[in-house]
């Protein structure tokens, strides 16, 4: 690489430190902790896991969490090596745009089948990069300061999206230069930093057997690049129109004889070994991930489609219309819907937002359409940058996945680079370019500075004469409209996209994770370190408590994905049973849940300025913590033949007015059948005629393991201030409420044994 585009590459990246200083607080804050944690748990000697024994890949970008662990022995702060190793990437992925514009428009005329022969040249031997032409120096300026400064790019600061885009416009460049094999080893990492980068492999793939592929069968020949047929010495080629049989040759351009033509072919060997490349490249991580999680591809997938399933979160194509035409996601925002009981709220705020979304993109998305048509007119090589961005879009939309901004990812480089050659075509027009009037004027100036009579009588000549060859046109004031109008057009598009990322509040730091971190401090200080802890978030959450975290979306916690589905979220966190459950203001729905609100208590709450108007985060604490279970009754009692209670675990026999009375039950489903939604558990204490003075109800808690496996559920009895100190019985019953009535329970021997079970005497003290 020469020393100007070393001077270029630095310039990008320059650019880059000082957009990643200036937004330092990219509005995607919680998801990279969750890779983050991956990278210190590799370091440490955990494993390559989330929960210290728990073998799930829920980070979705294996190759950035390996490279973070790997520079972790360096420098021991992960989120700062994962932001800034973003941030340095979306520099070099500028600087491949770059590289990118003088491939397409370098040396030969734009669009020519060879055109980009003299930028390979520039780029190999000692010539600057920036003498492939003029054209590209512009478009990939243009190109690359319009990525630097996307707001879509922006807010995912952190993220590997800027290491995945690297890796895919180096393979696409890679690619265009002529290195298929070293295009296929980067397309086989960016498949490791996302598993959609096996679409890039696919569309090289198929255009380079387009352009190569060769089929000979005896005397049969079929050329795909090109669209050649030969059948013994019979030969059709449709490109240049031209019919051979036998000696005779017929060119639609010109009538010539000749012998036909030698066949030579690749061997097809070598080119199959190219491709295999490729499988080489992933067999390692395909054969260690098999091993160790069981499956080679991230759980995260079944997560996201589980979300679109669910109806609480817009299926991709859906979410980029809404997206595109107006966007609201700040730091307070999580994508949610409505609020209501047992589901999961996704309230949107409108402060520090980055809104409407179509300001920045219907001009970015006009200029990037006039460069597609130009490269379509040209039949253009880099519409491979295109076919990526669009089949990265049907991609998704088939898998049904969840809506979420940074997935659009890939299309951002696409309209960035066609927009950057749409400010050339622009500037490139007759009205512009050619453009008589500057001319003439151009011309009176220099009549009027002309002193000599002779030469000013051969003026005239002189303006016709130049008026009718580019050299006139192209004069210093048509070149001066020219640039004057790149230049505008460039800064016109780069300052909307600033103004839309300023707007968005990246400047300042997020209310969100402020108060994740101060929660994960407090989990930190007053928990046994063996807890577990329960959040609709995980990732700064977990990353900073260090403790076992799950989710209530199933991220890192795959039994979550049938409730996520189903939207029955508290099931999900009553199936969990964490000792923490951490609630943001949207989670209302999970203390008006009865089976939590008796089940939990309020421990801590936690306000921030700017978080959800001041509404604060509150964690809450499982009834039994900090207890030991005094005495464990085995019962072997089946409801209704369906639902085994092997046994109950008993905290107290002595209880305070005011306290909670626990007890954890231990279950088993005795056939796969689901259980009706309408069956209810209820504990009471009783007293003289029957009088109750404390009780839960609750749904038994759908979508439990229905496979034969035992299960804990843990429940608990508020004790009101109100109730009258003495012995109680302690009941256990379950019944069906649609139908009013109390479900029969059998004994280990089958025996119908009553509707209800005493679990023995409680006293409340005063």
């Amino acid at each position: 690489m020469t020393r100007q585009s070393l001077l270029i590459l630095f310039c990008f990246l320059l650019a880059a430190l000082v957009i990643g200083g200036i937004f330092r607080y990219p509005l995607v804050t919680d998801d990279p902790y969750i890779t983050y944690r991956y990278a210190r748990n590799l370091i440490q000697g955990a494993g390559f896991v989330f929960n210290t024994g728990e073998r799930v890949l829920s980070t979705t970008t294996p190759l950035y969490a390996i490279v973070l662990a790997a520079l972790g022995f360096f420098y021991r702060d992960i989120p700062a090596l994962g932001y800034w190793l973003s941030v340095v990437s979306y520099g070099v992925a500028a600087f491949l745009l770059y590289v990118l514009a003088g491939l397409a428009l370098g040396g030969a005329a734009m669009g020519e089948p060879r055109a980009g022969i003299a930028a390979i040249n520039c780029i190999a031997s000692h010539k600057p990069l920036l003498a492939m032409t003029r054209k590209g120096a512009f478009v990939g300026i243009i190109a690359g300061a319009l990525l630097l400064v996307s707001p879509a790019l922006v807010m995912t600061f952190g993220l590997e999206t800027g290491f995945y885009l690297m890796l895919g416009l180096a393979a696409l460049c890679a690619y265009m230069l002529g290195r298929v094999t070293l295009a296929l080893v980067l397309c086989a990492l960016l498949t490791l930093t996302r598993n959609d980068g096996v679409i890039l492999a696919g569309i090289l793939a198929l255009d380079y057997v387009w352009r190569n592929w060769k089929l000979e069968v005896g005397n049969w020949r079929l050329e795909i690049g090109g669209w050649k047929l030969e059948v013994g010495n019979w030969k059709l080629e449709i490109g240049n129109w031209k019919l051979e049989i036998g000696n005779w040759k017929l060119e639609v351009g010109n009538w010539k004889f000749a012998l036909p033509h030698s066949r030579t072919t690749a061997p097809s060997h070598s080119r199959t070994i190219v491709f295999l490349v490729y499988l080489f490249t992933l067999f390692p991580w395909f054969l260690f991930s098999t091993l160790y999680f069981g499956s080679p591809f991230p759980f995260t997938l079944a997560a996201k489609i589980a979300q679109a399933q669910s109806g609480l979160w817009d299926p991709f194509a859906i979410g980029l219309f809404k997206w595109a035409r107006d966007n609201t996601l700040s730091h307070n925002t999580l994508s949610h819907n409505t609020l209501s009981h047992n589901t999961l709220s996704h309230n949107t705020l409108s402060h520090n937002t980055l809104s409407h979304n179509a300001l920045w993109l219907a001009p970015l998305f006009a200029f990037a359409l006039i460069g597609i048509v130009w490269a379509v007119r040209k039949k253009s090589r880099v519409l491979l940058l295109l076919a990526w961005a669009v089949f990265h879009l049907v991609a998704y939309s088939l898998l049904g996945v969840a809506f979420y901004p940074w997935y659009v990812a890939p299309l951002i480089p696409a309209l960035c680079f066609f927009a950057g050659i749409g400010v050339i075509q622009i500037a490139e027009t007759r009205f512009i370019a050619q453009n008589r009037l500057l001319l003439r004027c151009h011309f009176e100036a220099e009549l009027r500075r002309t002193a000599s009579p002779k030469s000013r009588l051969c003026a005239p000549l002189r303006f016709l004469a130049s008026a009718r060859n580019d050299k006139g046109l192209n004069s210093y004031p048509n070149r001066f409209l020219k640039y004057g109008v790149i230049v505008l057009c460039a800064l016109a598009l780069v300052g909307i996209e600033i103004r839309a990322a300023l707007d968005a509040g990246m400047t300042k730091p997020s209310p969100k994770v402020e108060a994740y971190q101060r929660a994960a401090a407090w989990l930190a200080q007053n928990t046994d370190a063996n807890a577990s802890v329960d959040a609709l978030e995980v990732g700064v959450i977990g990353y900073f408590d260090n403790r076992r975290t799950v989710d209530f979306v199933g991220l890192v916690d795959p039994m979550r994905v049938p409730y996520l589905r189903a939207r029955e979220f508290a099931d999900g966190v009553r199936r969990a049973h964490a000792e923490y459950v951490i609630a943001i203001p949207p989670d209302a729905w999970l203390p008006a849940d009865v089976w939590f609100k008796d089940a939990y208590r309020a421990v801590q709450q936690i306000r921030v300025n700017g978080f959800y108007g001041g509404r604060p985060l509150v964690i809450y604490e499982r009834a039994d913590v900090g207890h030991t279970p005094i005495e464990t009754r085995d019962l072997d009692a089946a409801f209704e033949k369906r639902i085994q209670l092997q046994s109950v675990e008993w905290f107290a026999r002595e209880i305070e007015r005011g306290a909670i009375l626990p007890l954890r039950l231990h279950l088993r489903a005795l056939d796969d059948a689901p259980i009706p939604e309408t069956w209810k558990f209820t504990l009471q204490l009783v007293g003289a005629e029957n009088r109750v003075v404390a009780q839960t109800d609750n749904f038994y808690p759908a979508r439990l393991p229905e496979d034969g496996k035992p299960f804990v559920d843990y429940q608990a009895i508020p004790i009101p201030q109100t109730a009258p100190a003495g012995a109680y019985d302690l009941i256990l019953a379950m019944y069906d409420v649609q139908a009013n009535e109390r479900l029969s329970y059998y004994d280990a021997n089958g025996n119908e044994a009553g509707d209800f079970i005493n679990l023995g005497k409680i006293r409340i003290s005063r």
